[in-house]
């Protein structure tokens, strides 16, 4: 052994081929790590009505834990610190627009009442960005395809839309790929919590997705909400949640309205003749059902 290492002293070739293999390799191993850096690093930027906060919250919290995105890498107008007390918002907004890599449209009835919201889905397309549009029910098709980017691929907020956009910026090199097991975990978590309206103090806020006018009293108004309202039941597969009052105390309500609204009573799971099954009606109090997004902003 003592000789086989002093003949290895004695050539010289063999330690510098050595050496510079070993400094290749961590130039490499570098390479790839700034490369992983640079790819997590991309800019993202998500477009969103000011009614939609709590999906908002939700889904920036899936991007960073689920998606693994750098957190300081989402901007969204409602980023907390990305903009200063008193500062106008409009240049920032168009600065970290030019920045992003890729933008979100989290297109609800809202968004799409809002002119604020489609000058920023104008601006992602104009400048040619990568958009990934988020149809959020009761926005349809033909109401999606009235904007710039009709015809553009778009996505829902469901289990195979979610995979489908964490693949496709896998596959672009946007995001490296995660372990699928936390990837599943949060995208299920994220699932299950935006089954629920938001709720602040006493009152909760949902929209409008559909008017149901029989077999319903005339003095009567029956509108589904677009989650539920969290009770002490554990919800079934496929349960909706109605809110059912007399039209005297508050009257008509429109599809795509956002209600802010206080709840006296839940009734229990019933099926109705027409096929419709697992449905709970939301009686509301007395208080005034408040429309939030009844003005274009």
């Amino acid at each position: 052994m003592l000789g086989f290492l002093k003949a290895l002293a004695k050539d010289g070739d063999f330690f510098d081929k050595a050496s510079k293999d070993k400094i290749s390799l961590v130039n490499r191993i570098t390479q790839i790590k700034n490369e992983e850096f640079d790819m997590m690093d991309k800019k993202v930027f998500i477009s969103h009505s000011g009614y939609d906060i709590d999906l908002h919250d939700k889904f920036k919290h899936l991007l960073v834990n689920g998606f693994g995105i750098n957190r300081d890498s989402v901007f969204s107008t409602s980023s907390a610190r990305s903009l200063m007390t008193g500062e106008k918002f409009e240049p920032d907004i168009k600065t970290n627009l030019q920045q992003s890599k890729a933008v979100f449209l989290l297109i609800s009835s809202s968004y799409m009442r809002s002119f604020f919201c489609l000058s920023e889905l104008g601006g992602a397309w104009a400048l040619n960005k990568k958009i990934i549009p988020i149809i959020i029910e009761p926005v349809t098709l033909d109401l999606f395809n009235k904007t710039p980017i009709q015809g553009t691929q778009f996505r829902k907020l469901t289990d195979q839309g979610l995979t489908e956009i964490y693949d496709e910026f896998c596959e672009g090199q946007y995001i490296k790929k995660q372990n699928t097991t936390d990837f599943n975990k949060f995208k299920n978590n994220f699932l299950d919590e935006i089954r629920f309206l938001e709720q602040r103090d006493n009152e909760f806020i949902g929209t409008i997705i559909e008017e149901r006018s029989s077999p319903i009293p005339q003095n009567k108004r029956c509108y589904q909400l677009n989650g539920l309202v969290r009770n002490d039941k554990q919800p079934v597969h496929g349960e909706t949640h109605w809110i059912f009052y007399d039209y005297n105390k508050h009257g008509n309500l429109s599809i795509g309205d956002v209600i802010k609204f206080s709840v006296n009573d839940i009734e229990e799971l019933k099926s109705w003749p027409d096929g419709l099954a697992n449905a709970r009606n939301i009686y509301p109090t007395n208080k005034k059902i408040i429309i939030l997004n009844n003005h274009l902003v």
